[in-house]
C-alpha cells in the first residue's frame, strides 16, 4: 500500500471515528493493519538487500576458475531461487486491489483483509518457495567443492541435516508469526467487515 493509501485508510477511520459507536474497535483494527503494512515493507526490504548480497556473493563465484562444475550448478540454483524469492515478495506485496478514490472504511477494511490473507497463504508455503529451492543449491554447491566422491556424499548428507533444521526453524518460525499475529488480525478485519456491511434487506 502506497503512503496516499494509508493516509486513505486514516481519513476513513476518522470519519468512523466521529459518526460510530464501534470506532474504538476501528481504530484498534486499523491501527494495526497499518502497522502490519510497514513490517511487511521492512520484511521484504531487508529479504531484497540480504538477496542481492547473496547473488553478488555467489555470482562472482561463477567468474574463478576452481569451480567444478557440479558446484557452478549449486551457484545457479542459488542465484535461481534468490531472484524468484524477491519476484514472490515483491509480486505478493503489490499483486493486491488498490483502495478506491472515493473510500470508505469498509472498502478499506476488505482490502486490507485481502493483504492479510495472501500474506498468511504466503508465510504458509514458505518451505516450498524459500526453504526448499535455497538449500537444495547450498547442497549442491557444497557437493562439488568436497573431494572424492565418499567425502562429498558425508559433507553433502551433514550439510543437508544441518539446512533441514534451518528449515524446519524458518518454517515453525513464520507458522507462529500466522498463529500468533496474522491470523487474529485476519479475525479482526472480518469482524469489522461484518460490522460495517449493511444489514440484509428483511423477507416479506
Amino acid at each position: 500500500m502506497k503512503l496516499e493509501q494509508l493516509q486513505r485508510v486514516w481519513q476513513a477511520h476518522h470519519q468512523l471515528a466521529a459518526t460510530s459507536q464501534s470506532s474504538n474497535f476501528a481504530t484498534e483494527t486499523i491501527t494495526k493493519s497499518v502497522k502490519f503494512e510497514a513490517t511487511i515493507w521492512r520484511r521484504d526490504w531487508i529479504e531484497t538487500c540480504a538477496a542481492v548480497f547473496v547473488i553478488v556473493m555467489f555470482g562472482s563465484m561463477l567468474f574463478t576458475d576452481d569451480l567444478r562444475v557440479i558446484s557452478v550448478l549449486g551457484v545457479l540454483i542459488i542465484i535461481a531461487s534468490t531472484l524468484c524469492v524477491i519476484w514472490v515478495l515483491h509480486s505478493t506485496r503489490t499483486h493486491q486491489s488498490t483502495i478506491p478514490p472515493d473510500h470508505s472504511l469498509l472498502e478499506c477494511a476488505r482490502v486490507e483483509l485481502q493483504r492479510v490473507e495472501m500474506q498468511i497463504k504466503l508465510l504458509r508455503s514458505i518451505t516450498f518457495w524459500y526453504v526448499t529451492p535455497l538449500t537444495i543449491g547450498a547442497i549442491v554447491f557444497v557437493f562439488g567443492l568436497l573431494e572424492p566422491l565418499w567425502v562429498a556424499l558425508i559433507g553433502a548428507g551433514g550439510f543437508w541435516v544441518i539446512f533441514i533444521l534451518i528449515g524446519f526453524v524458518i518454517h515453525r518460525m513464520n507458522q507462529h508469526a500466522v498463529k500468533e499475529s496474522l491470523v487474529p488480525l485476519q479475525q479482526q478485519l472480518i469482524d469489522l467487515i461484518q460490522s460495517l456491511e449493511p444489514d440484509p434487506p428483511l423477507c416479506e
